[in-house]
């Protein structure tokens, strides 16, 4: 009688477990990365990113508007509908970012920011969607109590970014290649919460207009 007790709280204590090394995990590959970033980069680019991982995060909250505790809720009731949660998800994440987009670059534009930014801002956007879709997985592997295959994937997902970052960089990548990347993305939605950094000093990009 006590079996099952007992059962549940080991999968509890593994979970919890498979949860607490993802993000150890993902935060220390984080940190390097924002290392190597920072350092290839300089301070006016690399700030240049931070302003626009910001803009970004914002716009991505929009996008990710509650959808995970709902699909994590559903499939854990009703496993055999991960599948249609899932593709309906991904559809409503990209189909709001499309409406998103636009306000968020005209947002920065009339923040008095630069043509160069305006374009990179758009960029990163689009460059995010990839790997929030892949993230979706995420919600459904909780709602089945796996958590070892949501911590997987996010420890590959920010392993993969890190040596592509590694390799764009030792070639001579920029900011742009960085960006396509999505080197910045905050994993909000699984164990791999990128740390913010404190904002680095860079060339203000934004510029008068009306010679005011």
């Amino acid at each position: 009688m006590n079996e099952e007790p007992s059962q549940s709280s080991r999968e509890l204590g593994r979970n919890v477990l498979h949860l607490v090394l993802g993000q150890v995990t993902t935060t220390t590959l984080t940190i390097l990365l924002t290392a190597i970033i920072a350092r290839s980069l300089g301070a006016s680019d690399f700030g240049l990113l931070y302003l626009m991982t910001s803009i970004a995060t914002f716009a991505y909250v929009v996008v990710d508007w509650g959808h995970g505790p709902y699909v994590v809720r559903e499939v854990a009731r009703h496993p055999e509908r991960a599948g249609e949660l899932l593709g309906s998800v991904m559809a409503v994440r990209t189909a709001t970012l499309v409406a998103v987009c636009g306000p968020a670059v005209a947002t920065t534009w009339l923040l008095g920011y630069d043509t160069r930014t305006l374009v990179l801002t758009a960029t990163m956007l689009a460059a995010w969607l990839p790997i929030f879709l892949v993230l979706s997985y995420s919600w459904i592997f909780r709602g089945r109590e796996r958590m070892d295959y949501d911590a997987i994937m996010n420890v590959a997902l920010k392993l993969f970014t890190v040596a592509l970052a590694s390799v764009f960089l030792i070639l001579g990548g920029r900011l742009l290649a960085l960006i396509r990347l999505g080197a910045r993305r905050n994993d909000h939605v699984g164990p791999g919460l990128d740390p913010v950094p404190a904002a680095p000093p860079f060339r203000d990009s934004r510029h008068p207009r009306n010679g005011s």
